[in-house]
């Protein structure tokens, strides 16, 4: 298989690409090796363990993300998505914080459903200052409360991946998923940190 690549970005794949079809492209034999696009990571805190996650501050978010640049550098991913926690990791923090790399980093927003419109407001002016998800954790929010599937079809609305933690979700999280899957076709439902409460098996056949 041959891969041509332009700008950063692949850009076709198959068996003998004609050769001379960018001109001036350098070819590379990548015999016996493994082609993969550039690591994204899109679940990151700032900080380097659990106490200093919850002790950043826009002061010191300029030394945090330069540790976590560094991070990245040694593990080749490309670009980080840092997700944000209410009120623990706060958005406003790691909205700054992602626009100190640009190139490198971008911010979700963390959202807590209640109450439902000020809420959704918040979600809307997250996304406006340049939050590109939205992440719930599970203390935040009852799957059976209609706030929280409000707050997710805003989000749908406005084009944002949903990010659901899952260490610690309630056992009614997977018919919830389900339902919200089937309601918003168009959704993008990411669920973090497999394991937990209930396990990889039980998310699997949804």
């Amino acid at each position: 298989q041959d891969v041509l690549v332009q700008d950063g970005t692949i850009a076709a794949t198959g068996a003998r690409l004609e050769r001379g079809a960018v001109e001036g492209a350098e070819v590379l034999d990548a015999a016996g090796l493994v082609v993969c696009p550039g690591l994204i990571d899109i679940h990151v805190h700032l900080g380097r363990g659990r106490e200093e996650m919850g002790q950043i501050t826009k002061d010191k978010a300029p030394a945090a993300v330069k540790y976590l640049i560094d991070e990245m550098d040694r593990h080749n991913v490309e670009k980080s998505m840092i997700v944000p926690v209410e009120p623990l990791f706060p958005t406003d923090v790691y909205l700054e914080a992602a626009k100190l790399e640009p190139e490198r980093l971008v911010a979700a927003c963390s959202v807590i459903p209640r109450p439902a419109e000020e809420a959704v407001d918040k979600l809307k002016s997250y996304r406006d200052r340049g939050a590109k998800a939205l992440k719930l954790q599970p203390r935040q929010y009852d799957p059976r409360d209609p706030a929280a599937e409000r707050v997710v079809a805003e989000a749908v609305r406005l084009g944002m991946p949903v990010l659901f933690h899952h260490t610690d979700t309630p056992k009614s999280f997977p018919d919830w998923l389900t339902h919200l899957a089937n309601t918003f076709p168009n959704g993008n439902f990411v669920v973090v940190h497999f394991g937990g409460v209930y396990g990889f098996w039980d998310v699997l056949p949804l």
